[in-house]
């Protein structure tokens, strides 16, 4: 007889759970810093995130490839690209570095998953903008100045020439008993020597006059803009600045502000309706963060801006 045994027991089951892929970091990111505007421009691309999306981006600058840091930001929710135009405890030479890593977030990875290492980010300031350059002549009067009709030069008495000191070689001279004409050869002390004799008797106020260029600019930086430089060249590529005119007159401004329309101007008397080309740099100082980066300037202007010369 064939029995019955005890029934065989059943395994339960349960139903299959659901598990959502999560983001992985983004990839394929590119960081260009951009000389003109002084923002970072990252791209990236979106992770593969299965059922997951991703609920948002953070792009994060630090002054270090590891550690360092934290110097800018931005966010995006869908976007893949944005732009850190706004930097804090940063001063900001010529080749400086920011360091690049994006973060994807989704609604169970709170904490996002970065991107490593982190992407160098090369751009150069302080930069200029807004050259312009204008023709001008200027005068600077004498008072006590002498000279015999007939000849070819002119002598200032007691301290006087100091109040002359535009009587550089080139310039014009002006006045009772000055040729007509005439400009200034050779400078010796007290004494100038003219390019045409004396019509008459020098005596009482002369006037010099000599051409120069001015050139006008707008710097950009987060630190302070120590100093400019104003380069003055013969052609509007290559070759050797004939004049470096410094100056230190700049006002310090944050980026995306300018620091209004800073001068400098040529040294000496240029020649008649000649052409120059001009180009700008300036510098910044360091800073706790970049102690070692003073007067590091940032690139020339470019392209070279024309000025000619009056008659």
């Amino acid at each position: 007889m064939v029995g019955t045994g005890p029934a065989s027991s059943r395994t339960p089951t349960t139903p299959n759970a659901v598990v959502l892929a999560q983001a992985g970091a983004p990839t394929g990111v590119t960081a260009v810093g951009n000389s003109s505007t002084g923002a970072i421009t990252v791209t990236w691309d979106t992770p593969a995130v299965g059922s997951e999306p991703v609920t948002s981006y953070t792009v994060n600058a630090y002054s270090a490839l590891t550690g360092g840091n934290l110097i800018g930001s931005c966010t995006t929710t869908t976007a893949v690209t944005c732009n850190i135009t706004s930097f804090t405890n940063l001063v900001r030479n010529s080749n400086m570095t920011a360091y690049i890593d994006v973060t994807a977030y989704t609604a169970s990875l709170p904490a996002g998953v970065t991107t490593s290492p982190r992407l160098a980010a090369t751009w150069a300031s302080p930069f200029v903008t807004n050259v312009g350059v204008t023709p001008s002549t200027v005068t600077a009067t004498n008072n006590q100045a002498s000279g015999t009709s007939g000849t070819l030069t002119v002598t200032f008495g007691g301290n006087a020439f100091t109040n002359a000191m535009n009587a550089t070689v080139g310039a014009t001279v002006t006045g009772t008993g000055i040729g007509t004409g005439a400009t200034v050869t050779a400078i010796n002390n007290r004494t100038i020597t003219l390019s045409v004799a004396n019509s008459g008797a020098v005596s009482g106020t002369i006037t010099f006059g000599r051409r120069i260029l001015t050139a006008s600019w707008t710097t950009f930086a987060t630190g302070t803009v120590s100093n400019s430089q104003m380069l003055v060249y013969a052609a509007s590529t290559g070759g050797t600045a004939i004049q470096t005119i410094n100056t230190s007159s700049n006002p310090g401004n944050s980026l995306g502000t300018g620091g209004g329309n800073l001068t400098a101007a040529t040294t000496g008397t240029l020649p008649a309706n000649t052409t120059y080309y001009v180009a700008v740099k300036a510098s910044t100082s360091g800073n706790a963060l970049f102690p070692s980066r003073t007067q590091v300037y940032g690139p020339e202007s470019s392209p070279r801006t024309a000025g000619t010369t009056g008659a």
